[in-house]
């Protein structure tokens, strides 16, 4: 007889406890991405907007590996996460550093923050993880808690194929995602989603952060001559409206993450309310 195995039906009550249990395992934590990239991450987001001074949101923000490098550059960090036990982490850990506001928990319907609070919205590795009857609700939330032309920073795995990351429990007899993603996000699936979630999309291609990570790429005579030799034409570049431009090596080495640069955009509607729609 064939043995037939059920994929994990997750709930928001499994999602907490599996996250509840990672924020525990110090000795995995090198696997976290914004512990690998965070560095990058920031000096990726740092060529889009000004972060000195700017109200800023970790949203999913974990141990806080990206909190660190944004305190660094002046930001006003506040962080949020669905694990009570991630968020009293943040909080024991970032308590008194300047530029700390605080942590939060989100219960899955509404960020505790009134609405065009920031300046500013980072949402790494995140998107992956959401749940159909909270993809949409998030969306709209971190559009409602962003400034007008505030811009958000969305990363994801880059077109991830789910099934090669699944594994098996003996126990239940289903297998599941073993980092828990649950949705898979390409270039064109995320700028449109995006789209119609009211933000104004500057920026969706695959990349690596990796390169961002190496400090001596982007010393000031290297800037000076990646820029000389771009307006040259000699060299491939990307650009984002306020004349930011992403050197080739970005691109070089793999697009195995997914970066999208979006803009609360006025001019783009209001998105979709889905607390209204689901009171109607």
């Amino acid at each position: 007889m064939e043995a037939r195995t059920d994929e994990l039906a997750w709930t928001p009550e499994y999602v907490a406890r599996y996250w509840d249990y990672w924020s525990q395992r110090k000795d995995t934590r090198h696997t976290y991405f914004a512990n690998q990239v965070g560095e990058g991450v920031a000096r990726f987001l740092e060529r889009a907007v000004p972060l000195r001074g700017a109200a800023t949101l970790d949203f999913g923000a974990g141990p806080g590996y990206l909190v660190q490098h944004l305190l660094t550059r002046g930001a006003l960090v506040s962080a949020t996460d669905y694990s009570p036990e991630t968020v009293t982490g943040l909080r024991q850990r970032f308590s008194g550093k300047e530029g700390w506001v605080g942590a939060s928990i989100f219960d899955g319907l509404r960020l505790p923050w009134p609405d065009a609070t920031f300046d500013v919205v980072c949402c790494l590795e995140t998107i992956e993880h959401l749940l159909d009857e909270h993809c949409e609700l998030i969306f709209s939330e971190l559009r409602r808690v962003l400034k007008p032309e505030g811009t958000a920073l969305f990363t994801t795995p880059n077109s991830e194929d789910l099934r090669q990351q699944h594994v098996y429990c003996p126990r239940c007899d289903c297998s599941f995602h073993r980092w828990q993603h649950v949705r898979s996000w390409s270039p064109e699936t995320l700028r449109g989603y995006l789209q119609r979630m009211g933000f104004r999309v500057e920026f969706c291609e695959g990349l690596t952060f990796q390169s961002l990570q190496r400090k001596r790429l982007f010393r000031p005579h290297w800037v000076l001559w990646w820029s000389m030799l771009s307006a040259m034409g000699f060299l491939q570049r990307r650009t984002l409206p306020n004349g930011s431009f992403f050197p080739k090596q970005l691109f070089r080495y793999g697009r195995e993450h997914l970066a999208a640069v979006a803009v609360k955009s006025e001019a783009a509607g209001a998105g979709l309310d889905v607390r209204r729609s689901a009171a109607a």
